[in-house]
C-alpha cells in the first residue's frame, strides 16, 4: 500500500507581518484501518482513501486486493478534516463515502471496520432531431448522485448524512441547437427519468433502468 506523509504549514500575510504556524501536530500519527467492499459484498482493490484538511493532505494510501487498508496519517491542529473514499482520483466503478468532522480532535486510531460503496453505472444519452421542419423539444433528467456524506461532530455521528443527491439537468433545444449528448454516473439499478414536452403537445416521461455497467438511450424526434 502507498503512504504518503506531507509536511503542512499554514500560512498568512498581515499588513504588519508574515507569519507561518504548523498546521501539523509535531510526534503525533493516526492509524487509519478499514475494510473497503461494493454493494454486493466483494472487496474492492486499489480503491483510493485521503485525509484532508482544507484541502492539505494528512495521508492517503489505497486498498489491498482484500478490500483492507491499514496506514499512518499526520494530525492537524484544526477541528474540521475528512476522510474520503473515493473522493479523488476516483473509480467511476464505484460511489464516494466521505466522513466530514468538525470539532473534532484527531484520535489514536480510527478503526472504521467494514465501508460498503455502491456500484456506478454509465449512461451515455442522446437526443437526436430527425424530423422535418421547425420543432422544440423542453426536458429534463433526473438521476441519482454518487456520493455519501457523513457529519461528525465532536467525533459522534450525526443524525444528517446526505447520501445520493437527487441531480435534475434541464435544457431547451431549437433548430439552431438540436441535439443534445451527455455521460452521466449514477447509482448501479437506479433509474433515470426523463421527461419532455414538444410545444402544443402534453408533458411525456420515460424511464432508464441502468442495469448493466455501461448503457446507452438514443431519443429521436
Amino acid at each position: 500500500m502507498k503512504k504518503i506523509l506531507l509536511p503542512l504549514l499554514g500560512c498568512f500575510i498581515s499588513l504588519s507581518s508574515f507569519q507561518c504556524e504548523k498546521e501539523v501536530l509535531d510526534n503525533t500519527r493516526s492509524v487509519i484501518t478499514g475494510l473497503l467492499v461494493d454493494d454486493s459484498g466483494r472487496a474492492i482493490n486499489g480503491l483510493s482513501i485521503k485525509i484532508t484538511s482544507q484541502h492539505n493532505v494528512l495521508g492517503q494510501s489505497a486498498t489491498a486486493s482484500n478490500g483492507q487498508f491499514k496506514f499512518t496519517s499526520l494530525r492537524s491542529n484544526r477541528g474540521e478534516f475528512n476522510f474520503e473514499f473515493n473522493g479523488t482520483d476516483i473509480n467511476p466503478n464505484y460511489g464516494s463515502i466521505t466522513y466530514h468532522y468538525t470539532d473534532s480532535a484527531f484520535l489514536e486510531k480510527y478503526g472504521f471496520g467494514e465501508i460498503v460503496l455502491t456500484r456506478s453505472a454509465s449512461l451515455n444519452f442522446k437526443l437526436i432531431k430527425t424530423s422535418q421542419g421547425n420543432s422544440a423539444l423542453d426536458f429534463e433528467l433526473k438521476y441519482l448522485g454518487t456520493a455519501c456524506r457523513y457529519f461528525y461532530e465532536n467525533n459522534e455521528l450525526q443524525n444528517n448524512e446526505s447520501c445520493f443527491p437527487e441531480e435534475v439537468i434541464e435544457e431547451s433545444l431549437s433548430d439552431a441547437d438540436p441535439n443534445f449528448e451527455i455521460d452521466l454516473i449514477a447509482p448501479m439499478n437506479s433509474i433515470v427519468e426523463f421527461n419532455y414536452q414538444i410545444p402544443g403537445e402534453p408533458v411525456q416521461s420515460l424511464q432508464i433502468t441502468l442495469n448493466e455497467p455501461v448503457n446507452n438511450y438514443e431519443f429521436e424526434y
